[in-house]
């Protein structure tokens, strides 16, 4: 059952990506932009809209010296052109509502062991369009990347590529914590990617995140090493 669910799942998610209807990642959510709840009613986002169209029409703005205004106005009268069509927010809802139970199944998945149908969901989630939800979807990258960089067959299955990209996403989000740093490191480290597993260290030094016991002896004996290193240089060279 949950086979076949993942891939209806995932052949909505294509099929939103093709109509060109799905709307990219929270930040264009209409919702959010007008700051209304899902539920509002079409009377409550139309004063939501003509109280930032008033607060941010560019004419007003920029006679307050805020020459930015522009941007703000056209993406709060996006979302409204979304909202206030019956058959286009309709769409939105179906796709949001699409997005929790995706989301669902992904965590799912990650409790079941099944990491490369959860990362298939994870992809789906954002290149369909349907990641409109920040926590929830954070909260999903962060589960998944700890199922794999665990310890384990089921982490070692998963390229590393995948898990790098996965890294990455975290990283350009500003997503990762201690134990996300930690545990990339640890699987560089076993993997043999140790110029990876180095910049997981450099990021933990420069954002003050606690060091595993793992990350903090494997950097002493890196140390230790260059030292001898150094010192059997200079002796030769005496």
């Amino acid at each position: 059952h949950l086979t076949y669910l993942v891939s209806l799942m995932l052949h909505q998610a294509k099929s939103a990506r093709i109509r060109g209807t799905a709307t990219r990642w929270c930040s264009t959510c209409p919702y959010q932009i007008l700051g209304i709840s899902a539920s509002a009613s079409h009377k409550e986002i139309r004063m939501r809209y003509l109280e930032l169209a008033r607060q941010h029409h560019p004419d007003v703005r920029a006679s307050a010296g805020v020459h930015n205004a522009s941007r703000v106005f056209e993406r709060a009268n996006d979302a409204y052109q979304k909202l206030s069509d019956p058959k286009r927010r309709a769409e939105f809802d179906a796709m949001r509502l699409s997005a929790d139970a995706m989301i669902a199944t992904a965590k799912a998945l990650v409790v079941r062991g099944r990491l490369s149908e959860a990362l298939e969901l994870f992809d789906a989630l954002e290149d369909g369009g349907l990641a409109t939800k920040v926590p929830e979807h954070a909260q999903l990258a962060a589960a998944l990347f700890a199922a794999c960089t665990a310890r384990g067959s089921i982490a070692r299955a998963v390229p590393h590529e995948r898990t790098a990209a996965l890294w990455q996403w975290m990283l350009q989000r500003n997503l990762v914590d201690a134990p996300a740093c930690n545990g990339w490191f640890d699987v560089c480290m076993r993997s043999g990617h140790h110029a990876e597993a180095m910049a997981a260290y450099r990021y933990a030094e420069q954002r003050n995140l606690q060091q595993s016991p793992h990350m903090q002896t494997t950097i002493r004996q890196i140390r230790q090493f260059k030292d001898a290193q150094r010192a059997g240089y200079a002796t030769s060279r005496t």
